[in-house]
């Protein structure tokens, strides 16, 4: 063990940044098992390990506290939860578009403090960029109130993520531009936009050019379509700058730094260059998360040709990850982050014992590495895949495979084109040429559509801890050299398999989740093996990821029923006290529900419903619930108050 330990010097440092990490931003059970994991192999690799390892695992546990204490971001203030009509200005640090309209992240400024929130836009009228100062007369909602909902992590991870406490949605109409900031990201952000119109004034077709700024830039200015059939093909990670883009950087820089190997001491300044070079290529981008988390793994590693260190790929990675969340403890939870790290590692473990030739035959192993690397990294990240977005393109192996070898060169020529046809030169060649890539790529995605992927895979905590051992009892297999250990990591993998078929899939039951603040309340139901969301106020619109909390269940997206007529839904056990007479519901029943549009006699509604629980939504008046509590407390009546956290029901 104490070899092994000594191979990964950099593995107490990892651990002991992860140890703070979790215990920072740790909130599930999950995380506090991870975090005793953590700290576990933390202790036996400091007395293990190579010398000085106990230093390492202090200073990763103390500069991970000092970063999460430096990065932290305050929640949205308890006082402008749900307050109407609240002037806000908001920074806003990214800008995206969807298919219906806008996605901002905004940093609320002065007077406020500089709590984060979404902001969602009805609508693409509006001009937004990347470092815009907007002023809008709206209200903010609390982004975690269904964040104890199963199968909804995404939403909970990704505002994590992003330190996102509240979500606006708002129309183009309530947002004014009052000023632009000048910091040096967002003056290379318009650098970049002003580099992207010569791609789009060049003669190349407009879809070729689109796609050309979208993944050297990170523009995101790809179209819905071609996005979406990325996506299906499982390679949509090509149309963000990442760790693939910095790499083919990386690698164009090798090739124009070659002269330099001929110089006796020109092989490490040719390191230094490299790492130069992407550093420039990150800051020209706007400095993006996925862009810098790929340089620091890339500087990681040539830094230690630069010192001329031996260094497993192993340590350089644990190292790169350290590192990584020193510089930003949140990005544990980007899913980019998670994917790059686990794609990385897969690759290490299963890349080369996937190959059915050895590096002896280096042609024959190369072109096998075309099919080898894409499986080995789809093994990596499965876990990651099916919690996140329940789902694996069964041809993502092929499309990857194909596209990657496409991608390159396709880069390469619409760059050189672009450039040379913007001095005045013809591209007309070159524009088929591109042409005829681009058709094909897309045509590729098209053959990974949606009846060929594996969809609506919903993993319970329990499926997901045993997918993640079997993955690992698989590299224990592929890499054992005993028999008897072979024998026995086959043996548990099928002992798994039979868990997981074994493994209680959820019942559909009946549900109702009531979930608001003091302007709305909503309600989610699950009743009959069907699916519906009820605005029985003001509607919310505030429920992202919803048809994931239906789909592990069983209830498909398309089937959910928006603002039913309750009196047309047979729900025995349930009450519900509102102004609109579509969603009153007025009968003997175990709850009721009061919303505060609710004007009735309190009295009158006991005696119909008796009802053992009173549910007081929270945009009642406090005259009202005062009076609501009083009567309940006479009646006998249990009373539950809707707070920032939804309240769940089984009927």
């Amino acid at each position: 063990m104490k070899a092994r330990a000594a191979s990964l010097p950099a593995l107490p440092m990892a651990c002991g940044t992860l140890i703070a990490v979790l215990a920072f931003y740790g909130r599930s059970w999950f995380e506090y098992a991870l975090l005793a994991l953590a700290f576990t192999a933390g202790v036996l690799t400091a007395y293990y390990g190579v010398r000085r390892s106990l230093y390492y695992f202090l200073f990763g546990l103390l500069g991970g506290i000092l970063s999460c204490y430096v990065s932290r971001i305050p929640d949205i203030p308890a006082n402008l939860y749900g307050k109407e009509n609240t002037t806000y200005s908001f920074e806003l640090l990214s800008v995206g578009e969807g298919p219906r309209g806008m996605h901002c992240l905004g940093k609320a400024t002065p007077p406020f403090n500089t709590f984060r929130a979404y902001i969602n836009l009805t609508d693409k009228s509006v001009a937004l960029r990347p470092g815009d100062i907007i002023k809008l007369d709206t209200r903010a909602d609390d982004i975690f109130h269904t964040s104890d909902l199963p199968f909804m992590e995404s939403a909970k991870l990704a505002a994590r993520c992003d330190g996102v406490s509240a979500r606006i949605l708002a129309s183009p109409d309530d947002i004014r531009i009052i000023g632009h900031a000048d910091s040096f990201r967002y003056r290379m952000l318009d650098f970049r936009d002003r580099l992207a119109i010569y791609a789009y004034n060049s003669d190349l077709p407009p879809d070729v050019s689109s796609l050309i700024a979208s993944v050297c830039l990170g523009t995101a200015d790809t179209p819905v379509s071609v996005k979406e059939r990325f996506r299906a093909g499982g390679i949509a990670h090509l149309l963000c700058v990442s760790g693939f883009h910095v790499g083919i950087v990386a690698w164009l820089s090798i090739l124009i730094l070659w002269p330099l190997r001929l110089w006796s001491h020109g092989g490490r300044i040719r390191y230094l260059l490299i790492v130069l070079i992407v550093w420039l290529y990150v800051g020209l981008i706007g400095f993006t998360p996925s862009a810098i988390r790929a340089a620091i793994m890339l500087s990681v590693y040539y830094t230690g040709r630069i010192l001329q260190r031996g260094s497993s790929s192993f340590n350089s990675l644990i190292l790169a990850f350290a590192i990584l969340l020193l510089v930003q403890p949140r990005w544990l939870y980007s899913i980019g982050m998670q994917l790059s790290i686990c794609a990385v590692l897969g690759i290490l473990v299963f890349a080369a014992r996937l190959n059915p030739t050895t590096p002896r035959y280096r042609t024959l192993y190369r072109l096998c590495e075309i099919f080898t690397v894409p499986t080995a990294a789809v093994l990596g990240t499965a876990p990651i895949l099916l919690f996140r977005f329940h789902t694996i393109p069964l041809l993502t192996v092929i499309t990857n495979a194909f596209t990657t070898v496409l991608f390159a060169p396709f880069l390469l020529i619409g760059v050189i084109s672009t450039i040379l046809n913007n001095l005045g030169l013809p591209v007309d060649a070159p524009a088929t040429l591109l042409t005829f890539i681009y058709n094909m790529i897309v045509r590729l995605c098209e053959y990974s559509s949606p009846d060929n992927t594996l969809s609506g895979i919903y993993l319970t905590d329990f499926r997901l801890i045993l997918l993640i051992t079997g993955i690992i009892l698989l590299a224990v297999l592929v890499h054992a050299t005993s028999r008897k250990v072979r024998l026995a990591s086959g043996a548990a993998i099928f002992a798994i398999a039979g868990l997981s078929a074994c493994d209680n899939k959820p019942e559909h039951g009946n549900e109702i989740i009531v979930a608001g603040n003091n302007a709305s309340s909503e309600i989610i139901m699950r009743h009959g093996g069907k699916g519906y969301t009820i605005a029985i106020s003001n509607n919310l619109g505030n429920f992202p990821y919803i048809s994931d909390y239906f789909g592990g269940y069983g209830i498909p997206a398309d089937s959910i029923v928006r603002n039913p007529n309750v009196m047309d839904i047979d729900v025995p056990g349930l009450a519900i006290a509102t102004k609109h007479r579509k969603y009153r519901l007025i009968q003997s029943a175990d709850y009721l529900i009061v919303d505060g549009s609710c004007e009735e006699n309190p009295d009158e509604y006991i005696e119909i419903v008796n009802p053992q629980f009173a549910i007081l939504c929270a945009n009642m008046p406090d005259n009202r619930r005062n009076e609501w509590e009083n009567i309940c407390n006479r009646k006998g009546v249990t009373i539950m108050r809707l707070g920032s956290k939804a309240i769940r029901i089984k009927l």
